[in-house]
């Protein structure tokens, strides 16, 4: 048996050489190869390591002690076994988490790379939809001062539907609106209108082919006219509450006015000319100014109306009267060198500034649930009193012996000449 064991510990030597041996080879291929057989040469060069570390560890020990048995031999070789398998078990494990690591900063890189892909295409995008949006504005522009009405009509829309697709072009589409209406123009029934009593009695003359071709023009215009004011009204409504778009129309020539359900900053209707009313109802207003505006066949209706700041009445002109319902006013009332022939009516209205009522009222000023929360009294018209009723209410007329006393006319029989209605007149 003895005469044995040199040839089993030389056979085990020289297996755990050659196996080392291969697993150095394989190993030199698993570092040579950038394939997916890297992983095969790998896994075979840690067999032959596992390999060659049993039969290198039985062999040691056998020359090293030769008393220790062949069990405790193969344990011990077998652990060193185990442990090479184990670090090769680690190293596959970090070299996952590494790859691991490297997809997910590739993901992420990619989704980087992805993200500035779609901004810039938004970008381009936005640039595009922009330049077009500017094409359209300036073409619609120059189509305002077409001779046709109807391509005049069509620029109006674009430009509606510009304000509504960009919110930013509100202000910009509404300023280009009220320019248009600011354009000179007359009518037929403007004209009647500002014609005295006694030109009213002459027989008209019948009309020539020139004055029914210009009758004709005029009624066109005006009805492009119309539609600009009611796109304005369609704007306003459709742009967002935070914005409060300004209104200038100073010096307009409108048609029955009339805005409702929206917000506006500070509305201008200084010298506007109104044919027939402007009623603005469910308004929210940072301020409005109608000085010296003109009110024709009509009257100046404010219904369910905020307004922040003051009412700049000042020489404001009306055929009819002045109607104010449910308003809460956050300044002042102006109503300064005002003349409104039928007076006005003032129901549930909250004043917070001052009062100036120092105006022409034809037919009285009647209030109903006013309140007024400044200190400072009421500026009356000389020949305006205050009466106050059983029901709590407060009535504004003209005294008849103040009238006399000041030789002033009295409106009930001296009326002015544009003072009655349409219906009336006719």
């Amino acid at each position: 048996m003895a005469d044995h064991e040199p040839v089993e510990q030389g056979l085990i030597g020289w297996s755990g050489a050659a196996a080392a041996v291969a697993s150095a080879v394989f190993f030199a291929l698993h570092l040579g190869r950038r394939n997916k057989d890297r992983r095969s040469y790998a896994l075979t060069a840690t067999v032959f390591a596992a390999l060659a570390g049993l039969l290198g560890v039985m062999w040691w020990l056998h020359r090293a002690e030769p008393s220790v048995s062949r069990v405790e031999t193969l344990k011990t070789g077998g652990l060193a076994s185990a442990s090479i398998v184990a670090l090769y078990a680690l190293w596959l494990n970090d070299r996952r988490r590494r790859v691991e690591e490297d997809r997910r900063d590739i993901e992420e890189q990619r989704r980087a790379i992805e993200s500035d892909r779609q901004q810039l295409e938004t970008r381009k995008a936005d640039h595009d939809r922009q330049r077009v949006g500017n094409e359209q504005f300036s073409k619609a522009i120059e189509l305002l001062g077409h001779a046709a009405d109807q391509v005049r009509v069509g620029a109006l829309h674009a430009l509606a539907a510009q304000a509504e697709a960009e919110p930013a072009r509100v202000q910009t589409v509404l300023d280009v609106l009220c320019s248009y209406l600011r354009r000179p123009f007359d009518h037929e029934d403007y004209r009647k209108g500002e014609k005295s009593a006694a030109d009213d009695e002459d027989e008209p003359e019948a009309p020539s082919p020139r004055d029914r071709e210009d009758t004709d023009t005029e009624e066109r215009e005006r009805q492009v006219r119309l539609t600009a004011q009611r796109l304005i009204a369609q704007v306003l409504r459709s742009a967002p509450r935070s914005q409060a778009p300004d209104l200038d129309l100073t010096g307009a020539r409108l048609d029955e006015f009339a805005l409702s359900e929206c917000t506006i900053g500070e509305l201008v209707l200084t010298r506007a000319k109104v044919f027939r009313s402007l009623v603005l109802t469910e308004v929210s207003l940072e301020r409005a100014n109608l000085d010296e505006a003109r009110i024709r066949f009509g009257e100046l209706n404010l219904r369910s109306v905020e307004i922040a700041g003051d009412l700049d009445l000042l020489l404001l002109s009306a055929s009819l009267m002045l109607r104010m319902e449910d308003v809460n006013i956050g300044g002042d009332l102006i109503l300064g060198g005002a003349e409104l022939n039928w007076g006005g009516i003032l129901r549930n209205v909250d004043l917070s500034g001052e009062f100036d009522c120092r105006a022409w009222l034809g037919r009285g000023l009647q209030f109903s649930g006013f309140t007024h929360r400044s200190d400072k009294p009421m500026q009356l018209e000389d020949g305006l009193k205050v009466l106050r009723g059983a029901d709590d209410r407060i009535t504004d007329i003209y005294d008849p012996e103040v009238l006399a006393e000041h030789n002033l006319p009295d409106p009930e029989t001296s009326p002015r000449d544009w003072a009655e209605p349409p219906q009336a007149q006719q």
